[in-house]
């Protein structure tokens, strides 16, 4: 019996050829001469028909094998030049019975010596393949390429049927079966560098592990799902770059998902469900074009109980995800995911008070009922930008650092008030929206700003001159509204101003003389019709004002350049942003770390 097995795994690498496999596709016809098909072949092959069992009725090749009919008409066989049979194809014949070494076919069989291609794909053979099947010798395994087994009853052990695969395919690219396979698969097979395919799902005997993969595998396709594999998915996972599915549901997989999955840029589709993943605390897809479901039980997050960290931008959600039972999340983004309606009550209690860092941004959200609810948060970061929020202002959170309103439609004044609760604000942005009325005092007291973005609105009145006197104002954007008055002349004691922008509003006056003198400030003062002298007048000497005002700030050297301001933005909110949270938060000094990249590459971007 144990010889029997042995034969048995030998030559089971050569099964493919009855599962429908092309080998080498070699075509021939009927001679014009006058020849005829081979007498031996042709007997051989009638010899075959009468073994076997088969429906009549529903065959479209065996019932055409006649003697007296033209052999190159017989259906599924094709001939080659010297009238030998090279091609032989009953898939879908509905034969019955076993497909063994007593049917009289396979004494004789090893005659064909021609062949080198055999379908014998779902035509209802069932039993072990006969060892004369192996003296077909041009049968070559070697240029395989797919070999599909689901439904064929195999019933051998994974490990032994499998390495004998693995060294008889070189070249193959897809593998996949339901055939009973048990025991271990090895991790051999993940390691054939041509393999792009491999779905075993529903072998449910059939156990092992995911192996270190090397670096551009050329896997694409990993269906393991109702398997009993089981261990860690390896941090090597993010090698296969042209990954685009991965299944592993009713695994037993344990431990975290890799963070190197954010590599997998192709990704396209995942399914995780129930693992044991229980003690995941980060997950981390986003931007790589999953479409994942945002509801119901397959909600990844919804069995993660320990979930602190959930970044799903860009992952096609379409829907705001049921997130109240999260006790622990702190770090929470699903921007840019075509989520429409309102933002849910239940969105500033996640997490118990946990939840520091929240991104919506780049959706399509329209309503904020109750936003004081805001408040009572403890949100360091507040991202709203790019929806279609209307209404009053939000109260930002007031323990809160980065705040962004911009691109949205809000279409209140600034609240008096606004100062108390963006006192430790390093980011604070509102451009982009219809507010109206002036810059309230108040926001003086917003002594750590960084970055204040108002541009776009249609504000008006004077600007605040102790706005301009704040210490840390390094990026001042006010263009695009409707202020008036003179350039403040407290702008000549700001030292750590670097970028202004107050181009396109109604200010009036002679451009002072002293702005020149401060060497790394970029500013715009583009379509201020009432400006002149300076920059106009190189010499920026005293003038009058000219009696017509045409655009000739065009040609301005003081005109800002982008390309230099960005850097400049993001070294400096970057730096506000790491020494705040470090110095007066020091419950968020661990978890703010890993904020700051994102916040840098959001400011980098605007």
């Amino acid at each position: 019996m144990r010889i029997l097995f042995f034969l048995w795994i030998l030559f089971m690498p050569l099964c493919p050829i009855f599962f429908g496999m092309h080998v080498t596709s070699v075509s021939g016809e009927c001679l014009s001469d006058g020849r005829v098909c081979l007498e031996d072949e042709v007997l051989l092959l009638l010899q075959l028909k009468s073994s076997l069992i088969f429906n009549t009725a529903a065959s479209n090749k065996l019932v055409s094998w006649i003697q007296s009919a033209d052999c190159c008409s017989w259906g599924g066989v094709t001939w080659d030049a010297t009238g030998r049979v090279v091609s032989l194809d009953l898939s879908s014949e509905f034969i019955s019975g076993e497909l063994n070494s007593s049917s009289s076919i396979f004494t004789e069989f090893h005659k064909l010596g021609n062949l080198n291609y055999l379908n014998l794909s779902n035509a209802g053979f069932s039993g072990q393949i006969p060892i004369e099947i192996s003296y077909l010798t041009r049968l070559n395994l070697k240029e395989l390429r797919e070999l599909h087994l689901s439904g064929v009853n195999i019933s051998a052990k994974g490990k032994e049927w499998c390495q004998s695969l693995s060294s008889s395919v070189p070249n193959l690219q897809a593998l996949s079966f339901f055939c009973g396979l048990y025991g271990t698969f090895p991790e051999k097979i993940f390691q054939v560098p041509t393999l792009q395919i491999l779905d075993i799902e529903n072998n449910m005997l059939l156990e092992g592990s995911l192996p270190e993969f090397p670096l551009n595998g050329a896997l694409e396709t990993l269906i393991l799902s109702d398997t009993k594999f089981s261990g860690k998915v390896p941090d090597s996972i993010g090698n296969l770059k042209i990954l685009t599915r991965i299944e592993l549901a009713r695994c037993n997989f344990s431990g975290p998902i890799p963070n190197s999955m954010a590599d997998l840029t192709q990704l396209v589709y995942l399914d995780f469900k129930f693992q044991k993943l229980g003690n995941l605390t980060t997950l981390s897809l986003s931007y790589n074009n999953l479409w994942i479901i945002a509801s119901g039980s397959d909600f990844i997050p919804s069995k993660l109980p320990h979930l602190t960290t959930l970044k799903l931008a860009s992952c096609q959600l379409g829907t705001l995800p049921d997130l109240s039972s999260q006790s622990r999340l702190s770090y929470l983004d699903l921007s840019e995911n075509q989520i429409q309606g309102e933002i849910p009550k239940w969105i500033w209690k996640v997490g118990n008070g946990s939840l520091i860092h929240l991104n919506l941004s780049l959706n399509l959200l329209e309503d904020l009922p109750e936003p004081s609810s805001i408040l009572s948060t403890n949100l360091l970061v507040l991202d709203l930008h790019s929806n279609q929020l209307h209404g009053r202002i939000p109260t930002p959170p007031s323990c809160s650092a980065y705040v962004d309103y911009s691109n949205n439609s809000f279409t209140s004044f600034i609240p008096d008030d606004i100062g108390t609760y963006i006192s430790l604000n390093i980011v604070f942005m509102l451009s982009k929206n219809n507010i109206t009325g002036i810059i309230p005092e108040s926001i003086c007291n917003a002594s750590y700003l960084s970055v204040l973005d108002l541009s776009d609105n249609a504000l008006s009145g004077k600007i605040p001159s102790c706005l301009i006197e704040i210490e840390t104002l390094a990026v001042l954007n006010l263009g695009r509204n409707k202020f008036k008055g003179k350039i403040p002349v407290s702008l000549a004691k700001c030292k750590e101003l670097e970028v202004l922008n107050l181009g396109n509003n109604q200010m009036d006056d002679n451009f002072p003389c002293w702005l020149k003198n401060i060497s790394n400030l970029q500013n715009s003062f583009l379509g201020n019709r009432g400006l002149w002298g300076f920059p106009l007048n190189p010499s920026c000497k005293d003038a009058t004002p000219p009696p017509a005002f045409e655009s000739r700030h065009s040609g301005s050297r003081m005109e800002i350049d982008w390309d230099y301001v960005a850097p400049e933005i993001g070294f400096v909110t970057g730096l506000g942003i790491v020494i705040w949270p470090l110095v007066f938060c020091k419950r968020w000094r661990r978890c703010y770390y890993e904020h700051v990249d994102g916040i840098l590459s959001r400011i980098l971007r605007g």
